[in-house]
């Protein structure tokens, strides 16, 4: 799944799925308000960061660049890896939806970007939001024709893929989702769906369940998952999951399979 920015995009919301993305992703689609620049991005996780050989997860990565948007005419490429915009590090589809959204039209702005090991700064205007600017390349399947001007359309989640969990999340706060509230929580990870015989599963984890801690550490995000399970956890030592089911507070215990570790 990839964040879709002809920046802002149409006053729809469509969510992209695309097979060859990362197992651990973003979907990120912005409003209807502010300026464009014009590229569909993928969020970065920690395997595709190494496979880029990226010094750290930071970025996002250009899918597509629209043909005579502001990226495609400062030279950026599918492939590249935007890492900053007018000065801020981008660490994610969704800020820099924010960042671009937020930048007045005909702006000149400085991005820049990883290719081939070299990083590049180039120069963009940003340009008005114009509504129909879809790339050729994006299928939207068997979408009725009306969906796009109607009233009514799909609107995406920030979805996550933990494969060594084995999980598909989603993070929502108290000020940010009436989820928290429907949950009894006021931070957490939504479980949308626990696969087949994984280390979740075998623990006992629900799809419908919210993490609030891992191994003691209290968390909000599903980067925050990743980060315990690459930076402090051991295969042999099983750790704990503090979870709200049916809004009563229930601990796991988890241990990871030797194949989820890399």
């Amino acid at each position: 799944m990839h964040s879709w920015f002809t920046i802002p995009v149409l006053a729809v919301c469509l969510l992209v799925c695309v097979p060859s993305a990362p197992a651990q992703f973003n979907s990120f689609v912005e409003n209807s308000s502010g300026s464009s620049i014009g590229v569909v991005v993928q969020d970065i996780d920690a395997d595709h960061a190494a496979a880029l050989k990226l010094g750290s997860i930071t970025g996002v990565e250009v899918v597509t660049a629209v043909a005579g948007s502001p990226a495609e005419q400062a030279g950026i490429r599918p492939g590249d890896v935007l890492l900053s915009y007018n000065g801020e590090s981008i660490v994610g589809g969704k800020q820099l939806g924010r960042l671009v959204s937020e930048t007045p039209v005909g702006r000149k702005i400085k991005i820049e970007y990883l290719r081939n090991g070299k990083v590049v700064t180039v120069t963009a205007i940003t340009a008005v939001r114009q509504h129909g600017m879809l790339p050729p390349d994006i299928d939207f399947g068997n979408a009725p024709s009306d969906m796009l001007l109607a009233d009514s359309f799909p609107t995406p989640r920030f979805l996550w893929t933990n494969r060594q969990l084995g999980i598909e999340c989603e993070a929502f706060d108290a000020h940010s989702s009436q989820l928290a509230e429907f949950f009894g929580v006021k931070h957490g990870v939504l479980v949308r769906a626990v696969m087949k015989d994984s280390a979740a599963g075998k623990a006992g984890l629900r799809a419908g369940d919210v993490i609030t801690e891992i191994g003691g550490h209290v968390i909000a995000d599903p980067r925050e998952i990743t980060h315990y399970l690459r930076q402090e956890q051991r295969l042999s030592k099983p750790f704990s999951l503090e979870v709200m089911r049916e809004r009563k507070a229930a601990s796991l215990k988890v241990t990871l399979a030797a194949d989820s570790q890399e």
